[in-house]
């Protein structure tokens, strides 16, 4: 199993947990600062930092602990990494993920901004490891759910999906946006020739699209498979909200943590190929719930900026297949 403790910034609560958990700090007693600059990360994870999982050890029982930043994308966070797992052929049900953020106090917080934010860290350090050591029992108290979780997992439950092929097939492709309800949609559809190429779409195409204007709130996150292309790969939209450069790279991380090369997966930004229309629709569509409002500004906006996204697919289609022809 992987456990992965995660918080705002990957710096303090976090790395304090997977630290208890891994038996590098006392439990009989909070802290001293020399007990928490001695341990690897605290306190010096940077913005270029969120998003990445790392591995701070493996436990008694085998477990990998990592740490993560995911800035204030708790949930989000969470549904990329199990998603993007299973699409890979994991089994979602082996990684743990346990939020840290809890455990934080006032004292860490304000410790932790002059530190990571305003990078004082000579200011800030003192504070969050006073923050800290007031935080150890809250943090063991986590720590403890979180071993009694990973004990509760049945041995050898997991392993590969079926239904999922891992990294030695052709590289899955990921279009982003923010809700993976509209351009993310119709990039991936394009890219599968499930709309034309050389016309601009009508609108009854584009809305009759399965998940066009469909995709809720809480499956943001969340792959959403569309098909294979001629060449076998693997074609998902995925929407990242507000949170592409963090998120992005947590689905990087994925990779690496399970071994993958990173040439299996391409990553690519549909959001900016439209404009303000079907983004305006998108908030009324999706997030105030007024489809028949919203659906047509977006299917105006899609409209619009068609060439674009008919672009981007076909460069997408053409790197993504340009990566596999070699190996074949």
């Amino acid at each position: 199993m992987k456990i992965i403790y995660h918080c705002y910034g990957g710096a303090h609560s976090s790395v304090t947990a997977a630290a208890i958990h891994l038996g590098l700090l006392p439990t009989n007693r909070p802290p001293t600062a020399a007990d928490l600059e001695g341990l690897p990360f605290y306190d010096r994870a940077v913005r270029a930092d969120h998003g990445r999982m790392r591995l701070m050890g493996v436990d008694a029982d085998g477990h990998e602990v990592y740490v993560l930043g995911r800035r204030f994308m708790p949930v989000i966070a969470e549904r990329v990494v199990r998603g993007v797992a299973e699409v890979y052929g994991k089994d979602p049900g082996d990684l743990l993920l346990v939020n840290a953020l809890t455990s934080v106090n006032l004292t860490m917080k304000l410790g932790g901004f002059v530190s990571r934010g305003m990078l004082l860290p000579y200011v800030g350090r003192p504070v969050v490891e006073r923050g800290t050591a007031g935080a150890v029992r809250r943090l063991l108290r986590i720590v403890e759910a979180a071993k009694r979780r990973a004990a509760s997992r049945p041995p050898h439950a997991g392993g590969m999906n079926p239904s999922r092929s891992g990294g030695d097939g052709p590289p899955k492709v990921f279009y982003h946006c923010y809700g993976s309800a509209h351009s993310s949609i119709v990039a991936a559809a394009l890219h599968l020739g499930m709309l034309p190429e050389d016309r601009v779409a009508e609108n009854d195409e584009i809305a009759g699209l399965t998940f066009y204007d469909r995709v809720d709130r809480h499956e943001v996150g969340v792959p959403v498979f569309m098909g294979r292309d001629a060449a076998g790969c693997e074609v998902y939209a995925i929407g990242l909200a507000g949170g592409k450069g963090l998120l992005t790279r947590t689905m990087r991380s994925v990779l690496d943590m399970f071994g993958l090369p990173q040439e299996t997966m391409v990553l690519r930004d549909s959001l900016i190929h439209i404009g303000a229309w079907t983004k305006a629709g998108g908030v009324l569509s999706r997030r105030m719930g007024l489809v028949g409002l919203g659906r047509p500004l977006t299917l105006l906006g899609v409209r619009r900026n068609y060439p674009r996204l008919a672009e981007l697919a076909r460069q997408t289609r053409t790197e993504a297949w340009g990566r596999w022809n070699p190996r074949a």
